[in-house]
């Protein structure tokens, strides 16, 4: 939490390892669909060899 004269901003760092199964297990979990992996935010194809995951995901608007 970093508070200033005219703010509160709330931080949330997570330091959590997650495998691709488990991740996707989490979004499932939440409600949404994954729809495509990339090695990195910058959309780097997905090759399983980065140190990060990210995820392009949306609200599955199927489940009730």
């Amino acid at each position: 939490m970093v508070t200033t004269e005219e703010e509160t901003v709330v931080h949330y760092i997570w330091n959590e390892y997650f495998t691709l199964k488990q991740l996707e297990q989490e979004l499932t979990d939440a409600g949404f669909l994954v729809e495509k992996y990339f090695d990195d935010v910058s959309g780097t194809t997905y090759t399983g060899q980065a140190s990060t995951i990210a995820v392009l995901a949306r609200v599955d608007h199927t489940r009730s």
